[in-house]
């Protein structure tokens, strides 16, 4: 029940991403292999999207607004690179979240990677949860 309900809100979390990437990226078909691990429990789902051309020239910082809304957070962005940005993250209270910190960055013009340390709240219990992300272009979209 846990690693499902952590699975949800995770996949909840990296949608937006696997369709709204760093700016310069080539529209097509997108899959992202995101892996939720807390304490001893780990969880691998692969999502795939088609990018259109409006989101593969989305902001750094938009893709991390759009991360953390999907999560029930809040960013605050505490740094960036030409191809990186970092961020902290602030959750509601009706999300499985409740703070963390992620990292998203752009490895070429098809593929990047997000990884993070969240802190978990499972019946009140506090537990520190990590998620990593690796996403690429797979092709043309699929109709």
């Amino acid at each position: 029940m846990l690693k499902h309900l952590l699975c949800l809100a995770a996949i909840g979390a990296i949608a937006p991403v696997a369709t709204a990437v760093p700016g310069n990226f080539i529209t097509g078909q997108w899959e992202t292999t995101l892996t939720v691990t807390l304490g001893k429990l780990s969880d691998t789902q692969t999502l795939s999207e088609c990018m259109a051309p409006e989101e593969a020239n989305q902001s750094m910082e938009g893709l991390a607004e759009e991360f953390a809304g999907g999560m029930g957070c809040t960013s605050e962005i505490t740094g960036t690179t030409a191809d990186t940005v970092a961020f902290d993250l602030s959750c509601s209270p009706e999300s499985v979240f409740t703070e963390g910190r992620a990292t998203m960055t752009r490895v070429s013009s098809t593929g990047f990677t997000l990884e993070g340390e969240l802190g978990t709240d499972i019946n009140g219990q506090l537990m520190p949860a990590t998620i990593k992300a690796n996403s690429g272009r797979v092709g043309t979209c699929e109709s």
